[in-house]
């Protein structure tokens, strides 16, 4: 009667993300806790990554798609949840790259007649509130293995078998 309706959930949280850290970067500490260098250094964090430089806390997706008869319409969304930038701090305050949601819809339309079965019609929308990727201090401003420099943009598919 209200056609089917498919919802997906996806997420993952990541509990822990460490490193060892090399004998030289060691001795830096130990110069760092003796005097010899600048008390303000800055030396990469090695007991706890988790939250820093790219590796959030939190990655969730999810998908509702509603079909009846040769319509589908199709709504997805992607969260990552926010961290911090060691490359930037203030008084030992590391810069925080913003949480960021990006949402996107299409409808399909697949024809049943004989001169084209087999084919579909999408249109779409990606990046449907133009959420640009949260500003950090990266090449590009942005984290590119975290987050899509992608605007909002329109699409149509065409889509055939034969």
């Amino acid at each position: 009667v209200y056609g089917n309706f498919d919802y997906s959930l996806n997420a993952s949280r990541m509990i822990e993300y460490s490193r060892g850290v090399p004998t030289e970067i060691d001795a830096l500490y130990t110069a760092r806790d003796a005097g010899i260098i600048n008390e303000g250094t800055e030396l990469p964090e090695s007991s706890n990554l988790l939250r820093q430089n790219g590796n959030p806390i939190w990655r969730v997706s999810s998908s509702l798609t509603w079909s009846s008869g040769p319509v589908r319409v199709g709504a997805s969304a992607t969260y990552v949840s926010s961290f911090f930038d060691t490359s930037l701090s203030n008084n030992g305050n590391y810069y925080r790259v913003d949480n960021h949601t990006v949402v996107n819809l299409y409808t399909q339309y697949s024809f049943d007649d004989s001169i084209a079965a087999n084919t579909k019609v999408k249109l779409g929308i990606r990046n449907l509130f133009d959420r640009q990727p949260p500003l950090a201090d990266q090449t590009f401003g942005y984290y590119g293995s975290v987050h899509s420099p992608l605007p909002r943009y329109i699409y149509i598919n065409l889509q055939t078998e034969f």
